[in-house]
């Protein structure tokens, strides 16, 4: 989460969407870092999980006024050009949605406005790819899934959604734990397997 906030630079008086916000690890950083003159806006599908995260506002930041949105985040409620600044830790919960969430974030941007966003790969064709590929499969899943492993250079879903340049920087690799129970679930990385992290930074 650290790269991700390093490249944030954020004017006061600007309007910045946290997508996809799950129980809030990025948002709370964002409010101890980022001015109180910034309107800041969190939208998760989960209605449940935005009323958790309300409720801690309340709790730990009461100082802080956030909007939260209950909303599916390749669908947002919000104008064109709306926002200055968009941000997302773990994209790639999403998976199956994500070129649309990205060409969506794209669509509520200003001209000149960045999206930065962590995603997390396994090399396509390894195990874990395949066992969570499966697991979607019988989910219901049919579209691409391969977003569970990108090549590094994560070029393809950012070449056709609406910005105009982007930076890509690999910020963390871990390797599975040869002894890991992989009865025990499909946790990330598989033995001996790669689990990469990088931080996109796009501008439209």
């Amino acid at each position: 989460m650290i790269p991700l906030l390093e490249r944030l630079h954020v004017g006061p008086a600007q309007v910045m969407l946290d997508v996809c916000t799950g129980a809030g690890g990025l948002l709370f950083n964002l409010l101890n870092q980022i001015g109180r003159q910034v309107d800041v806006i969190s939208l998760d599908m989960s209605l449940t999980i935005q009323r958790h995260n309300r409720r801690y506002l309340l709790e730990q930041h009461c100082d802080r006024k956030v909007s939260f949105v209950a909303a599916d985040a390749a669908d947002m409620p919000f104008h064109d050009g709306a926002l200055h600044h968009v941000v997302s830790y773990g994209m790639g919960n999403m998976l199956n949605k994500m070129a649309h969430g990205v060409s969506e974030v794209a669509r509520v941007l200003t001209s000149e406005g960045t999206f930065t966003f962590t995603h997390m790969y396994v090399d396509e064709g390894s195990e874990g790819w395949r066992v969570m590929s499966s697991l979607l499969r019988r989910a219901g899943v049919k579209e691409d899934v391969r977003y569970l492993g990108m090549a590094p250079s994560f070029a393809a879903p950012m070449a056709c959604t609406g910005f105009r340049s982007y930076d890509i920087r690999v910020t963390n690799e871990v390797m599975g734990e040869p002894e890991r129970d992989v009865e025990a679930g499909p946790l990330f990385p598989y033995p001996g397997e790669r689990l990469t992290e990088i931080v996109v930074k796009a501008v439209k």
